[in-house]
C-alpha cells in the first residue's frame, strides 16, 4: 500500500503547463509507481479537462518531490529537543 500527494504544482504564465510535484509514501517501490503516473499522464489530463473548465488543458510534467525524505534525514541527524 501507498499514498500519493501532490505537494505543489507550478504553472507557467501562459498556463499552457502544469509542473506537478508529487510525494509518495508506503514501502512500494517508488520509481515504478512515479512511471506509472508519468505513463497515465494523458489520462489524467483528460479527466481534468472534464471536470474543469479552462482555456488550456495544460500538460502535465510530473517531478519526484523528496522534501519529506530529506527532512526525515536531517531530523534524524539533529532532531529538536522540545
Amino acid at each position: 500500500n501507498f499514498i500519493l500527494t501532490i505537494s505543489r504544482v507550478e504553472m507557467t504564465k501562459d498556463l499552457k503547463t502544469a509542473h506537478v510535484y508529487l510525494s509518495f509514501f508506503g514501502k512500494e517501490d517508488i520509481s515504478s509507481l512515479f512511471e506509472q503516473v508519468k505513463e497515465k499522464s494523458g489520462y489524467i489530463r483528460k479527466i481534468i479537462a472534464s471536470k474543469i473548465k479552462l482555456k488550456y488543458n495544460p500538460l502535465l510534467i510530473f517531478y519526484l518531490d523528496n522534501t519529506s525524505e530529506q527532512q526525515e534525514k536531517i531530523d534524524k541527524i539533529h532532531p529538536l529537543a522540545w
